[in-house]
C-alpha cells in the first residue's frame, strides 16, 4: 500500500488513439486537464491532486497495436522527493477509474495490465529500488515482490537513474498479438518486455479493454504531462546531392500516434506549397540557405510544424597553387594548395592527377618529381552538398637547383670580426648570372646581397646559423607560388662564437685594519676555463692571484676592479665593484656604585663606531673567560680587587680592541634578627645584632604596613594572621646587608555561639561554637561535654549559655546563646494576620517546637476550596489565591508534622484575615 504522506504520486493520463478509432475522444478525470490538442496535464505541481485520462472506445487485443507518446515526468524537487510517477493501463472496467490518492492512481484496478514509471523509492511495502524505474505489473498491484510483477523493475532511462529531468521522453508501447509479446520502449531503448496471453490470463477471455494513463500526488508532488506523438521530421538519403538544378527527394520521417491526415511542404524558395506528396521531390534554381517548413495534421485534428534550414550549393570552380618547382627531390617536396572557390557551399573533397603517375584525393597534397620539365596537373573539387566542379588542366614547369657552399674562420671571441668565403656553381642548363644572398644572425639579406666574402662581428655568443642562397633572376615564378625565391640553392652552417668570460668575485665584510680575502667566482658560459686574473685593489695595490688578500687602513668607500681571460685569450669586461670598508669599533664601559660583596654590579656599555654602523654584539670577559654577551649585563663579585674586559662587535662584523677596567668590591654588613609569635594587639619586641660593626642605618618592615628605623623596635598587630617581617641594614660605604626576613604568627579568637533558638522541654539541642581553637561552656551541668565546640543540651527551662574560645598562646574571646523552652512538642499557629505589606504579620505560618519533620500547612475557604499548601515550614500564606487578594474573613487551617519523639501531630483551626 502506498502512503501518500511519504510519497507524491505522478499520473500521466494519455489519450491514446489507434488506427481503428481515429475520431475517439478522451474522458478527463479529477485534476487532469487538456492543455492543447494533443497535450494533457495529469497532476499540477501541488499536493493532494489526482487525475486520469481514458480513451472512450475500447481496443481489441486480438489485433496488434503500436502506440507512440511523449511523456514529461517533471523536475527534481529541491530538498524533496518528487511525485510517484505514472502508469499506462489497460482495463475493461470504465473510463472513470484510477483517481485514488495513492499507488500512482493504478493501485487496486482489477483486472488490469499496467506499465508503471515509478519516480519515488517506497521500500516498504512496494520494494522499490532507489532509482526511477519502469515495470509491467498486473491487477493494480505495485509491489515488485509479488507474482503480479511480470517484468522489471529496471531504470526508466537506459544508463540514467533519474527521469525527472525537465525533458520530454518518448514512450512506445507495442502489442504483437501473433507472439503475444508486450514491449515498452523509452527514448528508443527497449526497457521491459513480456510474453503473456493477457486476454485469457488477465481479462478472463474478454479482448476489449480501455487504455489510458493514471496518476496522483500526495505529500510530495511534481508536474506530470503527456502528449500523443505528433513529431514532423524529414531527412535526405546519404547519396542525395543538394545542388542547383538537382532533383532533391525529401524523405518524411515523421512520428505520429494517429494516422497523418495531411502533409504540407513549403520549400522556402517561393514555389507553391506541396500538399500531395509524402516524400516530395523539389529542384532549386539558385544556391542559398532555404527554410523548409513541414506541417503535418493528424487524423484527430492536431497539427505540428518542423522547420529545417537546407543549404543548396552552387557549382564550384577548381583552382590551385604550389610552393616549389625545383628537382630532383628524394621526398615529396612540391606542396599543392587548393584555392578553389564556390559561391554557396563548403568544399570537402579534391581530386588530383600530378602527371607523374600519382593521383590523390585531398585539399592540400604533396608529391615529388625526379626530373625537370613541364608537368600537366589535373584538378577537380566537390562540396559537402555534392556539387562537382569541371576538371582544371594546368602546366607546371620543374627546374633544378644551383649548388652552393661557403667557409669561414675558426671560432672567435665575442666582438671580433669573422670573415666568410662563398662559392656558387650554376644550375644544370642555366648559364645566367647568380646572386649572392647571405643571412647572418637573421639580418636582412639585402645588407649582404652580391657580396662574395662578407665580414661580420657577432654581438651574442654561442652557435649561430649562417645561410647562403643562390637565386637566378630569370627563374619562372608560377602563379599562386608563395615562395618568392622560386628555385634556389642554399647552404647553411653553424659557427661557434666564444663568449666573453664574466668577471665576478665574492667578498666578506671588509673591516678597517683587518685582513680580508677576495674570492674569485668568475665564470664562462661555454665551458672554456679562465686562466688569468688582474686585480686593482684600491689603496691596497694590485694582484695577479686568483684569490688575493688585502688590508685597508682607512675606513670608508673604495672600488675594486677585476679583469679575467679564458684559455682562448678572450678578456672579460672590466668589473668595477664598489666596496665599503667598515670602521673598527672602540669598546668602552662603566659600572654602578656602591660596589658591595654579594650585590650585582651593573655594567653600562658606551662602545662606539663611526661611519653609520652600530655596535650590536658584546663579549664580556672575567679572568679571560667570557661571562656575558648582553649589552648591559650585571654580575656578583666577591670582596676584593676585580678586573673586567669588553670586546665590541659592529653590525658589519668588525671587532674592537679589548678594553680593561679594575675596581674594588667592598664587604657587606653581617646582621641577625630575633622576634616571637604573639596575640592580636600585644606589643612584640624586634631585636637586631650587628656582627660586622659597620651598620649605620636600620629599617624594619613589619608586614602590615608598619615600619621602624631603629636597631631594636616594638610593634603591635591589630589582626590575626601570618606576617612577613623584613630588616634592611646599610654601612657607611653604601653596602647593605641581605634582606633579613621571617614570618610572625599573630593569634586571636572571634567566638560565635550561634543564634538563639527554641525547643521543647527534654528535646536535645545541638550547640555549635566557631571562631576559636579550644572552647569552654558555662554553666556546664545541662551539657554532655562543656569543653567541646558542639555539646548537646537537654533542658527543662529556658537557659543562657556562655562560651569561651582560646588559643595555646592565651588569646581568648566570649559569646552567649539562649535556648528558650516552650511547652511541647507542638505547632503554634496565630489566630490572625494582616497581609498589608507593612512588614509586620504579613504572612500566616506556624512556630514549630520539638518538630523533627514538617509535612504540610493547608488553608481552605469556607466552601472547602484549597487556597494554599506547603511542606516548607519557613513559608506561609500571603492572603492571595490565584493572584487575587482574598477578602477579610475566617479561613480554615490544617497542619501535620512528626515530633522529635516520632509522634504525629495533627492540628485544625481557623485564622482571621484582616485587611
Amino acid at each position: 500500500m502506498r502512503i501518500v504522506k511519504i510519497k507524491s504520486c505522478f499520473s500521466f493520463i494519455a489519450a491514446l488513439l489507434i488506427s481503428q478509432n481515429l475520431s475517439a475522444q478522451y474522458t478527463v478525470n479529477g485534476h487532469a486537464t487538456q492543455d492543447a490538442c494533443n497535450l494533457y496535464t495529469l497532476t499540477p505541481p501541488q499536493t493532494g491532486r489526482s487525475g486520469s485520462v481514458w480513451n472512450n472506445i475500447k481496443i481489441n487485443l486480438t489485433q496488434s497495436f503500436d502506440f507512440n507518446f511523449d511523456i514529461w515526468l517533471g523536475s527534481p524537487q529541491a530538498g524533496g522527493a518528487g511525485a510517484d510517477g505514472i502508469a499506462f493501463v489497460l482495463q475493461p472496467i470504465s473510463t472513470s477509474v484510477g483517481s485514488s490518492g495513492n499507488g500512482m492512481g493504478y493501485q487496486g484496478i482489477i483486472p488490469a495490465v499496467g506499465v508503471t514509471i515509478d519516480t519515488y523509492q517506497n521500500s516498504s511495502p512496494d520494494n522499490d529500488p532507489f532509482y526511477d524505474h519502469i515495470a509491467i505489473q498486473l491487477n493494480g498491484d505495485i509491489n515488485h515482490s509479488t507474482a503480479n510483477n511480470i517484468a522489471g523493475p529496471v531504470t526508466a532511462i537506459s544508463g540514467n537513474n533519474d527521469i525527472e529531468d525537465n525533458a520530454w521522453h518518448t514512450l512506445r508501447i507495442q502489442w504483437d498479438v501473433t507472439t503475444t509479446t508486450f514491449s515498452v520502449y523509452v527514448d528508443g531503448s527497449l526497457r521491459v518486455s513480456v510474453v503473456r496471453d493477457f486476454v485469457n490470463t488477465v481479462f478472463g477471455g474478454n479482448p476489449l479493454v480501455y487504455w489510458g494513463f493514471t496518476g496522483s500526488t500526495g505529500g510530495e508532488y511534481n508536474f506530470q504531462r503527456f502528449k500523443t506523438a505528433l513529431n514532423p521530421a524529414f531527412t535526405f538519403s546519404p547519396t542525395q546531392k543538394r545542388c542547383v538544378n538537382e532533383p532533391i527527394t525529401f524523405n518524411n520521417t515523421s512520428i505520429s500516434f494517429t494516422t497523418i491526415a495531411k502533409f504540407y511542404w513549403n520549400f522556402g524558395d517561393g514555389s507553391p506549397i506541396d500538399s500531395v506528396n509524402f516524400n516530395p521531390v523539389h529542384t532549386y534554381t539558385a544556391g542559398g540557405d532555404y527554410s523548409v517548413i513541414q506541417r503535418i495534421i493528424g487524423a484527430d485534428g492536431c497539427d505540428a510544424v518542423d522547420t529545417q534550414v537546407v543549404r543548396i550549393g552552387t557549382k564550384p570552380i577548381a583552382n590551385f597553387g604550389y610552393n616549389n618547382n625545383c628537382v630532383p627531390t628524394s621526398v615529396p617536396s612540391v606542396f599543392f594548395f587548393d584555392s578553389s572557390l564556390t559561391s554557396v557551399g563548403t568544399l570537402n573533397s579534391s581530386y588530383w592527377d600530378f602527371g607523374n603517375g600519382q593521383t590523390i584525393s585531398g585539399l592540400n597534397p604533396t608529391t615529388s618529381y625526379p626530373t625537370p620539365g613541364d608537368k600537366i596537373i589535373k584538378h577537380m573539387v566537390t562540396t559537402i552538398e555534392g556539387c562537382e566542379s569541371d576538371t582544371l588542366y594546368k602546366i607546371v614547369h620543374m627546374y633544378t637547383n644551383p649548388v652552393v657552399d661557403f667557409t669561414f674562420t675558426d671560432s672567435v671571441c665575442l666582438g671580433k670580426p669573422t670573415l666568410f668565403f662563398g662559392s656558387i656553381s650554376n644550375a644544370v642548363g642555366d648559364s645566367g648570372a647568380l646572386a649572392w644572398n647571405w643571412s647572418i644572425d637573421n639580418i636582412s639579406t639585402g645588407i649582404f646581397m652580391n657580396v662574395q666574402n662578407p665580414t661580420y662581428t657577432y654581438l651574442t655568443p654561442g652557435n649561430h646559423t649562417v645561410l647562403l642562397t643562390a637565386i637566378h633572376p630569370n627563374y619562372h615564378q608560377s602563379p599562386g607560388n608563395t615562395n618568392s625565391n622560386a628555385c634556389f640553392g642554399l647552404a647553411f652552417k653553424n659557427i661557434f662564437v666564444v663568449n666573453k668570460p664574466t668577471a665576478y668575485f665574492k667578498q666578506n665584510t671588509i673591516c678597517q685594519a683587518a685582513t680580508t680575502t677576495f674570492t674569485d667566482s668568475s665564470y664562462t658560459s661555454d665551458g672554456i676555463p679562465i686562466n688569468q686574473w688582474w686585480w686593482a685593489l684600491g689603496n691596497s695595490g694590485s694582484s695577479a692571484a686568483q684569490n688575493p688578500p688585502a688590508t685597508f687602513i682607512i675606513s670608508g668607500n673604495d672600488t675594486i676592479k677585476l679583469v679575467v681571460h679564458n684559455a682562448k685569450g678572450c678578456a672579460s669586461d672590466t668589473l668595477k665593484q664598489p666596496i665599503i670598508i667598515h670602521a673598527k669599533p672602540v669598546a668602552n664601559f662603566g659600572y654602578n656604585t656602591p660596589l658591595c660583596d654579594g650585590l650585582p654590579v651593573q655594567f653600562s656599555d658606551s662602545s662606539k663606531v663611526t661611519g653609520g654602523d652600530a655596535v650590536n654584539k658584546w663579549s664580556w670577559l672575567y679572568n679571560t673567560a667570557e661571562w656575558s654577551t648582553a649589552q648591559q649585563p650585571s654580575k656578583i663579585f666577591t670582596a676584593g680587587t676585580q678586573t673586567v674586559q669588553l670586546v665590541a662587535t659592529s653590525n658589519a662584523g668588525c671587532v674592537s680592541d679589548r678594553v680593561t677596567k679594575t675596581f674594588f668590591i667592598n664587604p657587606t654588613p653581617d646582621v641577625a634578627i630575633d622576634f616571637n609569635d604573639a596575640c592580636k594587639n600585644a606589643l612584640v619586641n624586634f631585636t637586631a645584632v650587628d656582627n660586622s660593626g659597620t651598620v649605620t642605618d636600620w629599617k624594619w618592615q613589619f608586614g602590615d604596613g608598619g615600619i621602624a628605623n631603629t636597631q631594636n623596635a616594638q610593634h603591635a598587630y591589630t589582626a590575626n594572621g601570618t606576617y612577613k617581617v623584613k630588616l634592611f641594614a646599610s654601612a657607611a660605604n653604601g653596602c647593605y646587608s641581605d634582606s633579613l626576613t621571617g614570618d610572625i604568627v599573630i593569634y586571636s579568637t572571634n567566638v560565635f555561639a550561634g543564634n538563639d533558638t527554641i525547643a521543647a522541654a527534654g528535646q536535645p539541642v545541638q550547640l555549635n561554637a566557631t571562631g576559636g581553637l579550644s572552647y569552654t561552656w558555662s554553666p556546664a551541668f545541662d551539657l554532655n561535654d562543656a569543653n567541646i565546640a558542639n555539646p548537646v543540651a537537654i533542658l527543662a527551662a529556658t537557659q543562657t549559655f556562655t562560651v569561651r574560645a582560646f588559643t595555646p598562646e592565651g588569646c581568648e574571646s566570649f559569646d552567649d546563646i539562649t535556648v528558650k523552652i516552650y511547652k511541647g512538642p507542638d505547632i503554634y499557629l496565630p489566630n490572625g494576620f494582616t497581609p498589608n505589606a507593612d512588614g509586620l504579620n504579613d504572612i500566616f505560618k506556624g512556630t514549630l517546637v520539638g518538630i523533627k519533620q514538617f509535612n504540610y500547612l493547608k488553608v481552605f475557604n469556607r466552601w472547602g476550596q484549597l487556597l494554599f499548601s506547603t511542606s516548607d515550614y519557613t513559608k506561609g500564606w500571603d492572603g492571595n489565591w490565584r493572584g487575587q487578594k482574598q477578602n477579610s474573613g475566617i479561613f480554615i487551617v490544617m497542619v501535620n508534622a512528626i515530633d522529635f519523639k516520632g509522634n504525629i501531630i495533627n492540628k485544625k483551626g481557623t485564622v482571621m484575615l484582616i485587611r
